[in-house]
């Protein structure tokens, strides 16, 4: 196991092809063919598996694909070292963001990363995902960070990261006592959700479609911190985001239950149009988010977000 082979493998992970981690990376498709096959060999276990038209990193071979990610991102955060050091950034950067990455990922991010480039001006703007791609497309925002499937043409993906979709109830819920719920005992339940036509709420109609049933809306909320508290009330079964709740869960105000079908992956992007280089300051942002999600220690990813998955907005 060397280097190359993890960076290699790490490209067609995270951009679901081989001839695009081969146009990345820049050396032939067969060379990565060969150098993946060479890794696969060497630690006896399936590292990829295809879906549809995306090869995606096996069940298996996550852990390994963690370690591959952490040594990229690694790898970026010196170049972009000693880029800084040949030219200083300045300019404007205007960001669009999923209310999930308002909320959690950009507040730890941003702080730090404006200080450390004072003559940029930043400029945020909270959005849905449609909304976000189409400030994309007429230039009014140079990137976006958010979590979806849906994309319009013109638009490129960098994965930074995954979250996990779970139910959740106030404490003390008869469900929270057991061991596994059923969707069909949770179509009985009212449950607070999102608006249709949001990530979370397709999400939550891919089960309805799967186990055959429908549920019951208590509320429709696009505000995680209008939900939240309705759900410590009682009021329904929230369907919320790991990252978005790691802080009700600490304090036990809120409890997450074992429902079948449930967590689903929601991966989040960063997003840009396929016409634009990333700019220096695009590419520190970059950066500065990738170092975001290696630096979060074990217990805080295990408890609110999945390891790192690969290519795919509310």
């Amino acid at each position: 196991m060397n280097l190359n082979q993890l960076l290699y493998f790490y490209h067609v992970v995270r951009t679901g092809s081989y001839s695009r981690a081969a146009e990345e990376v820049g050396i032939s498709e067969p060379a990565i063919h060969r150098t993946v096959a060479t890794l696969q060999r060497s630690c006896g276990i399936k590292l990829l598996q295809r879906k549809g038209k995306v090869i995606e990193v096996t069940p298996e071979a996550e852990a390994l694909f963690e370690y591959a990610s952490r040594i990229a991102s690694l790898s970026g955060m010196a170049q972009q070292a000693i880029a800084e050091q040949k030219t200083h950034i300045s300019g404007k950067l205007s960001i669009g963001a999923g209310v999930s990455a308002v909320l959690h990922m950009l507040p730890a991010v941003l702080p730090r990363w404006a200080a450390e480039h004072p003559m940029v001006e930043v400029s945020i703007k909270q959005g849905m995902g449609h909304e976000l791609q189409m400030g994309l497309l007429d230039g009014s925002l140079d990137l976006i960070v958010s979590a979806g499937t849906k994309w319009e043409a013109g638009l490129r993906r960098e994965l930074v990261f995954s979250d996990r979709l779970v139910v959740v109830s106030a404490p003390g819920h008869a469900f929270s006592q057991r061991e596994l719920v059923t969707v069909a005992d949770l179509s009985k339940e009212k449950l607070i959700l999102t608006p249709r036509g949001t990530l979370v709420r397709d999400e939550v109609e891919e089960v309805e479609r799967r186990y055959g049933v429908q549920f019951k809306v208590a509320a429709e909320v696009n505000r995680i911190d209008v939900a939240k508290p309705l759900c410590r009330a009682g009021m329904g079964l929230g369907v919320l985001m790991m990252s978005a709740i790691a802080g009700e869960l600490a304090h036990g105000e809120l409890s997450v239950l074992n429902v079948e079908g449930f967590p689903r992956s929601c991966p989040y992007f960063l997003v840009y149009r396929t016409d634009r280089a990333l700019t220096p300051e695009m590419k520190s942002m970059f950066y500065a988010i990738q170092v975001w999600v290696s630096q979060m220690d074990r217990s805080d990813r295990d408890s609110a977000l999945t390891a790192p998955e690969r290519s795919s907005m509310t």
